[in-house]
């Protein structure tokens, strides 16, 4: 008898019959014996089960030496005749299998669907994140139809960025000095006026050289492409190729299109060409409408002969076809010599800000995205892979906990299935089958879930008015991509469970003892460590979601010393190219009072560009200020704005010291500037700065260099610092020049309502007037919408992790309430004891719903760490609010630990309402 009562076989004829038997039939045989010695305990008591045990191993000698004897004859161990359950898994097995799984997973109708539905959720965030990223970094723009032979060359820009635009006269250079490239095509981006109508509705085009087709591989299915003849520059032809879209919406899909003429900017064209459905720009997917030659007589949109001619306009892309046999290390050693030839003839032209030479790079991959922007789109996707790897993990934690209970309760069929021959292979494969039907169901699902969110994403439209078009179909390597998920899926959330499953405790099970009954599970079990892994990931999601939020919140509530309240802009051409300073301060005034008159304008301004937003960003000069040493070689660039009289009040924008710009400030008069604090402090510290001089070397628009005739202003008025051309410093330098005595032809329009920014939208659609050939390439949108630009990535953000957040806390719960429910069904035996000896039904309730709080409490606890760690690292992401904010981490806490509680008591409190003589005679 042993130390707790229980009586124990006799131990010499127990060890006799070890020694006798087999390995392989000593298991069951001992198994059998032991069953049938505690029914003989009951019955016949202690004294007699040990005889009659002695007995039946005596009984088993001879027949046990014979067996032995048969093994021995056939080898080492005993051979079994082969089944179809130990043979190699074939073709007919997993067919087997599938069925199985179907008719199994069908007796549970509920885990299914949540099975499903979870993994469908997980599956297609993660296939959706995939699709955008293949879209935009391993896909060729549509259209391409060699786009692994051809090269992209860069020139760096004037900050030293080596992947910059080129312009026009280097184009030349490089057909004429770098024979390593067959063929090259130059690129500009630009709009135009389709119709003479008010208003006429605006087509992005492409002007492109003559060869532009050619080089990219592209075959027009309806017409021609252009001809040498027809694109000289300085001689080129009106022709046109439209797109397909295009083709379709203004002409009808008319077979006869070729020949006909559509009148743009005033001028009519020929379209020779119609372009392949789905073709769009090289740059960002843009929807391009049109694509006419470069050097038409007179020019088209920015590609006027003056652009064509200045060597410091670099807004051309160039793409090229190198010569057979040629490697881009050759490409690349030409143009080096190339690029060093023109600094020493150009040096003002190619020189950085830096004082260094420009670089030309060649890359000979190309996709949608500039090279500027793939680093932080590949950040960026990585953390979006994080995000929904993240939700799908918690979803498989969550079935696989419900694949473990599963496992729990099919022991006994598993103990059969081993017990008539079936070997764990056999059983693994099995059960593994059955993980791979939800998970390819769930990845089915995911598919349907990632088409729907690409097609809503590609809906999407910029408040600018830039229609872009992404190609996010489905290809081979998302479908591939799709499916391995799944199946990785299946493995994470199906292999524990399955490994469970396939080795019972083989006497309890097949005797159907629970094997828990009475019985607390492991703290550190794999059901509770999945809990603790949901709770941690789900606090993750939370917080960041809270964090970026709290973010937002801060972005938008920072004071940006200005006020775009009621404000309403657009951009506008007030002149022609070639027509004077005089013409365009001319059309500005009359503009200004036309507009101003209106009974619902408060203030109407004409500026060269809008403080906060991006555009104040492509808006600087290269300035010169007595006494001031740059710490690099160049000039330092200033952002800027030229505005009308009036501008800084209607922005209340306060004047610390001196005057604003005023009507006196017209042309011919003194130049005069107001600057902000931070101007002063940058370039004449110590000093007021009233009365200073500087000088414009040159003016910028992006890293277009625009050549002009230097000019120096004095300071007039000095404002308090704000946020106008950085977002994130409000003591960025910033200075204002008056408009009417430095003119831009290429303006906004600024209109501030009575009533509000809305009214005024109406008002710059009907009352400015698009003359013929004048584009607008902002559209009227309000001044609000474009400072909204720069803090939209956090709203996206917020809203991103929050919606993942809200789906892993489901999870969590669930979960929760699975673990609880379990631990409480495997103790049902110990809470009807505890409460026929009298224990209160809270006291019972607070012990059940104890497992379920308390891993939600570990699972918190690792969560904050890991939330806190990386908020830690992300900090420079973090605008306006403490990357440890107290709000955003304690609201997700709290929220997460409510639910915990609840979805521990429910089931705590459903088995304190159990019959208590029932379980007991269960038991």
């Amino acid at each position: 008898m042993t130390s707790n009562g229980r009586v124990k076989p006799p131990r010499l004829s127990r060890a006799l019959l070890s020694l006798l038997l087999h390995s392989r039939d000593r298991r069951f045989a001992l198994a059998d014996l032991d069953e049938d010695f505690e029914r003989d305990i009951s019955r016949y008591g202690a004294p007699a089960a040990r005889r009659r045990y002695t007995i039946q191993v005596v009984r088993s000698i001879l027949p046990g030496i014979r067996l032995r004897l048969k093994h021995h004859s056939h080898g080492t161990r005993p051979r079994r005749r082969p089944t179809p359950s130990t043979r190699g898994y074939s073709m007919r097995h997993l067919l087997t299998d599938f069925r199985y799984a179907f008719r199994t997973l069908a007796k549970a109708p509920l885990a299914m669907v949540v099975t499903v539905v979870s993994l469908g959720l997980g599956i297609g965030a993660t296939t959706f994140v995939f699709t955008v990223t293949n879209a935009f970094l391993f896909r060729a723009p549509g259209g391409v139809a060699t786009a692994e032979d051809m090269v992209t060359i860069y020139t760096s820009g004037s900050d030293g960025e080596l992947y910059g635009g080129t312009s026009f006269p280097d184009y030349q250079t490089i057909l004429e000095e770098v024979p390593a490239l067959e063929r090259v095509a130059a690129i500009r981006y630009g709009a135009v006026n389709l119709g003479d109508e008010t208003p006429p509705r605006r087509l992005f085009a492409e002007i492109v050289t003559g060869n532009y087709f050619g080089v990219l591989g592209v075959s027009l299915p309806l017409g021609r492409g252009f001809l040498p003849e027809e694109t000289a520059i300085g001689t080129a032809e009106r022709v046109a190729v439209i797109s397909h879209r295009l083709w379709q919406e203004e002409l009808a899909g008319d077979a006869d299109v070729i020949g006909r003429t559509l009148r743009m900017d005033g001028h009519s064209f020929t379209v020779v060409g119609v372009a392949p459905e789905g073709m769009v720009s090289r740059l960002l997917g843009l929807k391009v409408d049109v694509w006419v030659p470069l050097g038409i007589p007179g020019g088209t949109f920015r590609a006027t002969p003056q652009a064509l001619q200045n060597r410091g306009d670099r807004d051309f892309q160039i793409m090229a076809r190198p010569r057979p046999g040629t490697s881009v290390a050759q490409v690349e050693a030409q143009l080096s010599v190339m690029a060093q030839r023109l600094y020493a003839a150009y040096p003002e032209e190619w020189q950085n800000e830096m004082g260094e030479s420009r670089v030309m790079t060649v890359l000979d991959s190309d996709t949608l995205v500039p090279p500027t922007m793939r680093a932080a789109l590949g950040v960026f996707a990585g953390i979006l892979f994080a995000l929904a790897g993240m939700i799908l993990l918690i979803a498989c934690s969550n079935i696989a906990g419900i694949f473990l209970a599963r496992a729990n309760q099919r022991r006994r069929e598993m103990a059969v299935r081993i017990s008539l021959g079936a070997g764990r292979r056999r059983l693994l494969a099995m059960l593994l089958t059955e993980s791979l039907v939800p998970a390819l169901a769930g990845g089915l699902l995911g598919i349907v879930i990632a088409v729907g969110a690409t097609r809503t994403l590609a809906t999407v439209r910029l408040p600018i008015g830039i229609p872009l078009e992404f190609d996010f179909t489905m290809d081979p390597r998302v479908l591939g991509f799709a499916t391995l998920v799944s199946v990785l899926s299946a493995l994470v959330f199906g292999l524990a469970p399955a490994l469970e499953a396939s080795r019972p405790d083989l006497v309890p099970s097949l005797k159907n003892v629970s094997g828990t009954a009475g019985k607390r599970p492991g703290r550190f079990g794999m059901r509770n460590l999945l809990v603790v892994a949901q709770v941690a990931s789900s606090v993750v999601l939370l917080v960041g979601s809270g964090i970026a939020i709290r973010t937002l919140q801060g972005a938008t509530a920072i004071d940006l010393g200005f006020s775009s309240d009621r404000i309403a802009i657009m951009s506008k051409t007030l002149a022609a190219d070639e027509a004077p300073p005089t013409d365009v301060v001319r059309a500005a005034k009359d503009l200004v009072a036309h507009l101003g008159a209106l009974p619902d304008v408060e203030a109407a301004h004409i500026s060269r560009s809008a403080e906060g937003t991006i555009l104040s960003d492509l808006s600087n000069a290269e300035i010169r200020v007595g006494g001031f040493t740059s710490p690099n070689s160049g000039e330092p660039t200033v952002n800027y704005n030229s505005v009308t009289p009036g501008y800084l009040e209607t922005l209340q924008v306060p004047v610390l010291r001196g005057r604003s710009l005023t009507n006196g400030d017209r042309w011919g008069a003194t130049l005069v500037a107001v600057v902000n604090q931070g101007f002063v402090s940058r370039y004449w510290p110590g000093s007021g700065g009233l009365g200073q001089r500087f000088t414009i070397t040159n003016q910028r628009s992006g890293d277009d260099l625009v050549q002009r005739a230097e000019q120096t202003f004095e300071v007039v008025g000095v404002v308090a610092n704000g946020r106008y051309a950085d977002i994130d410093d409000d003591a960025t330098p910033f200075f204002w020049s008056a408009f009417y005595q430095d003119p831009e032809r290429q303006a906004l329009i600024h209109l501030k309502g009575r009533t509000s920014a809305e009214s005024m939208l109406h008002v710059l659609r009907t009352e400015v007037r698009l003359e013929a050939g004048e584009y607008t390439l902002l559209v009227p949108t309000t001044y609000d919408e474009m400072i909204s630009l720069q803090t939209a990535f956090y709203g996206v953000v917020g809203k991103v992790l929050g919606a993942a957040g809200v789906f892993g806390l489901v999870l969590v719960v669930v979960g929760i309430y699975g673990v609880v429910s379990f631990a409480a069904t495997a103790r049902m035996r110990e809470v009807a004891i505890r409460q026929a000896v009298g224990a209160k039904r809270t006291q019972v309730v607070q012990t059940v719903a104890r497992d379920g709080i308390g891993l939600s409490l570990v699972g918190v606890a690792v969560g904050v760490g890991i939330a806190a760690l990386l908020s830690g690292l992300g900090e420079s992401a973090v605008y306006g609010v403490s990357p440890l904010d107290p709000i955003a981490f304690a609201v997700p806490v709290g929220v997460l630990l409510a639910a915990a509680v609840a979805a521990s008591l429910i089931p705590a409190r459903r088995i304190t309402r159990l019959d208590l003589m029932q379980v007991l005679r269960e038991e």
